[in-house]
């Protein structure tokens, strides 16, 4: 993984296969512009993204309607999170001046949910707990 400096303050780290695309789609471009531009040219909207993208019939198709793209910063930063990230450096990478503020973009998802169980499962087992027959 590297690190990509977008401005003086701000740097977020690269995952490995983002890079090919990243260094496509900034080939020959001077350092201090936008990583990504409009259809003419101008700052990237959040209208344009989701006309170039067909967001709304995108989603639906891959089984995920209602989703919006800053549903996907939140499951980035419970990425990070989950794979032991420190909060205040997940904090540096979204940008927030509060450690609080994210927090509230950190969700257990499924996954972890069961493995919660499992080991409170495991441990009633091993502590000799005698809640549940097993």
């Amino acid at each position: 993984m590297s690190c990509h400096q977008f401005a003086p303050h701000a740097r977020v780290p690269i995952l490995k296969p983002l890079e090919p695309v990243l260094r496509r789609i900034t080939e020959g471009r001077e350092h201090e512009q936008p990583l990504l531009r409009g259809p003419r040219g101008g700052v990237l909207t959040t209208g344009t993204l989701s006309r170039a993208t067909d967001w709304t019939n995108l989603v639906q198709r891959l089984g995920h309607p209602g989703l919006r793209r800053h549903d996907l910063r939140h499951a980035g930063a419970t990425w990070f999170a989950n794979a032991g990230v420190p909060l205040h450096i997940v904090r540096d990478i979204l940008g927030h001046a509060s450690i609080e503020t994210t927090k509230g973009y950190l969700h257990a998802d499924t996954t972890e949910l069961a493995r919660a169980a499992e080991r409170t499962n495991q441990h009633l087992r091993w502590s000799g707990a005698r809640l549940y027959n097993t």
